[in-house]
């Protein structure tokens, strides 16, 4: 547990126990909340940075002195957001690698050797122009993945798992 005292210009100041025994007079432990409040000096948990603190909500934020209690400016949404837009950022990553393992994968289809027809190769190109759209998927998180066509999908589900191991 740290102390932080609001000045006369409304910043607060870290303040030691001792400091605070010493200009509340007292001996005990910890003054009475009553006490601290009186000397605009306030608990938080220990700052992670000199900036910012744990209020007694549990919430980070730089702690502001208004006049009459401390606040803080900042809330934990911010946290949150960061958060939620990294966890966006590496599943689009994600679906971005499937994408190409995907389309690598069926590369094969494309060839004049590969065994297919004329309309099975233009399925599968029809099957990855439509993976490729997803490169602009909005969402990552719901993507509708299409399905590949029938003919070729076990060569290609064993091409896929080959790539996905190695």
């Amino acid at each position: 547990m740290a102390f932080v005292r609001i000045d006369d210009e409304g910043t607060p100041q870290p303040i030691t126990l001792s400091e605070i025994r010493k200009l509340a007079s007292s001996r005990s432990p910890v003054p009475p909340a009553e006490v601290l409040a009186a000397l605009s000096i306030h608990k938080v948990k220990k700052p992670q940075r000199p900036d910012l603190a744990w209020d007694e909500d549990g919430a980070l934020g730089p702690i502001e002195w208004d006049g009459a209690k401390a606040t803080r400016s900042w809330t934990v949404t911010k946290v949150k957001e960061a958060a939620q837009n990294a966890r966006k950022a590496e599943r689009l990553d994600q679906v971005r690698r499937g994408i190409a393992l995907r389309v690598l994968a069926s590369d094969w289809t494309q060839v004049d050797d590969s065994g297919l027809t004329a309309g099975q190769k233009a399925a599968w190109a029809t099957w990855r122009a439509a993976l490729r759209a997803l490169y602009t998927a909005v969402d990552p998180f719901s993507v509708d993945w299409p399905n590949p066509p029938a003919a070729g999908r076990a060569e290609f589900i064993i091409r896929l798992q080959a790539l996905r191991e190695g």
